[in-house]
Parts: structure tokens; sequence; C-alpha cells
């Protein structure tokens, strides 16, 4: 993880750790995504809705690539 030049983080993942997490079981990741949801669920409204604004952004932003 580095420091963004504007703000917030940026992260670097390996194809190589992009394979081991693959290979990890299906049952661990889902466990972890529910894991991440549950602390989700202790922010405060704005921080919510700021990270929804970010990944709507990012959709939009993909589908405007893929035309």
């Amino acid at each position: 993880m580095a420091k963004s030049k504007n703000k917030g983080f940026r992260y670097y993942l390996s194809n190589d750790i992009l394979e081991r997490y693959q290979m990890k079981p299906v049952a661990l990741r889902l466990q972890w995504l529910y894991m991440a949801n549950v602390l989700r669920k202790g922010y405060s409204k704005r921080t919510i809705e700021i990270q929804n604004r970010f990944r709507d952004e990012k959709q939009n932003s993909a589908k405007r690539i893929a035309r």
C-alpha cells in the first residue's frame, strides 16, 4: 500500500498474489467478504456514502472505457 499523491491509498497486487488468492478455498474467501461487510456496518453513514460514490464512479468509468 502506498500513499497516493492526491489522497487516500492505492494498492498494487502482483499476479503471484492474485493467483495465490484464487487458490484459497471459496468458503474462506466468502468468509473474508462477510467479515469485511460486518466491519463496514460500523462505519458512519457519511463514510459509506463516500465509498458508494467512489464505487459508482469506478463502475461508470469502466463502462465508458468499454464502449
